[in-house]
């Protein structure tokens, strides 16, 4: 048996290895969630978009054969799940940037109005 501490740990190897082998868009992915450990040996990840789903899986099998070893643990299954929901929401114009600005920090707002800057 093993840990969802450990799990993430070896997660984070991976992560690593790909970095240091130029795989990048693949890290990329792997760092969108946190894997999750359920029922003993199933990992279940979850992305925002198929796109990242159909990537991780052509990727599927080195992933799950690297954290089979390391976890010592021959049955880990990895799930990929798709939630649109925790789709972020890019902010393109400047409104849209500003908007996202001040929910992060309302004060920014009332800087605006005090110096008189438009949008």
């Amino acid at each position: 048996m093993f840990s969802e501490e450990d799990l993430k740990k070896e997660w984070k190897t991976y992560y690593t290895s790909l970095l240091e082998n130029g795989s990048k868009n693949l890290a990329s992915i792997l760092q969108i969630d946190q894997p999750v450990l359920k029922n003993g040996n199933e990992i279940h990840f979850t992305l925002s978009n198929n796109t990242n789903k159909i990537e991780l899986e052509k990727n599927k099998s080195g992933l799950v054969k690297f954290l089979r070893e390391k976890l010592k643990n021959s049955k880990v299954e990895l799930f990929i799940n798709v939630n649109k929901e925790k789709e972020k929401k890019f902010a393109y114009s400047t409104l849209e940037k500003f908007e996202k600005l001040k929910s992060l920090n309302p004060v920014i707002d009332k800087m605006r109005k005090e110096f008189k800057l438009g949008l």
